[in-house]
C-alpha cells in the first residue's frame, strides 16, 4: 500500500494527526465536491457509502467498489455489487470500520484482476446502453414533431385553419400525415402506435 494514493472527497474537515501526516507527504489529498463522474474513471477503486446515485455512478466508471453502508438501501446495494463480482464483499457495516478491514479489502481490489475486468465490462456495458437511451430517442421525437409542426396553422383564431377542421372533421396539420392523424383520433392508430413507429426508426 506504500505506493497508493487516496483521495477523500466530500468528507469535511476531518482532523486526525495521521491523516495531516498523509496529506504533507503527498500520499492523501483532500478535495471538495466534485462530479462523479468526473472522478471515478480517474481511480482504481471506490470506497463509497452505497447510495444508490454513489454506486451507480461507480459502476458506470468500471470502478471496483469498496462499500461501507450506514443504512436504508445501502447494505442492499453493497450486496448486489459483491453479487456482480466488482466488490470484495458484501460491505464493511459502518459501525464496525477499522483500519484493518478496509485495508484488507483494498488489497483484495487492487490485486484482483478479476474485479477490475468485471467492473470495466460492466461499466462499458452501461455507458454504450446510455447512448441508445429511449428517453434520448423520446427527445428527439419531440424535436422531429416540432419542427415539422406549422405552429401557425394551429393558431386559434385562424379562419382557414377553423375551415379545414370543418371540411376534414378533424385538426389538419399541412406538415403531418394527415391519414396519421385521423387514425389517432377514429381509434385505429393510437398516439402510443405513432410514437412507437417513430422510435423504431
Amino acid at each position: 500500500m506504500e505506493n497508493q494514493r487516496a483521495l477523500f472527497s466530500g468528507v469535511g474537515s476531518v482532523e486526525s494527526e495521521e491523516l495531516n501526516d498523509a496529506v504533507k507527504n503527498g500520499r492523501v489529498f483532500i478535495l471538495n465536491h466534485v462530479p462523479h463522474s468526473w472522478l471515478f474513471p480517474q481511480v482504481s477503486c471506490v470506497v463509497h457509502h452505497g447510495g444508490a446515485g454513489t454506486t451507480h455512478a461507480v459502476i458506470r466508471a468500471g470502478v471496483p467498489s469498496i462499500v461501507i453502508p450506514h443504512f436504508a438501501d445501502q447494505p442492499w446495494w453493497a450486496s448486489i455489487l459483491y453479487h456482480l463480482g466488482v466488490a470484495p464483499s458484501t460491505g464493511i457495516q459502518a459501525n464496525a470500520v477499522t483500519t484493518e478491514k478496509i485495508t484488507t479489502e483494498l488489497l483484495i481490489v487492487l490485486s484482483n484482476k478479476e474485479i477490475k475486468e468485471k467492473a470495466d465490462k460492466i461499466g462499458s456495458k452501461i455507458r454504450k446502453e446510455q447512448k441508445r437511451s429511449p428517453v434520448s430517442k423520446i427527445v428527439a421525437y419531440i424535436e422531429k414533431y416540432w419542427e415539422k409542426t406549422n405552429w401557425d396553422i394551429l393558431t386559434l383564431d385562424d379562419e382557414q385553419q377553423k375551415i379545414k377542421e370543418k371540411e376534414h372533421g378533424y385538426p389538419v396539420n399541412e406538415n403531418y400525415p394527415e391519414n396519421e392523424i385521423k387514425n389517432v383520433l377514429d381509434g385505429s392508430l393510437t398516439s402510443h402506435d405513432v410514437l412507437s413507429a417513430e422510435l423504431r426508426e
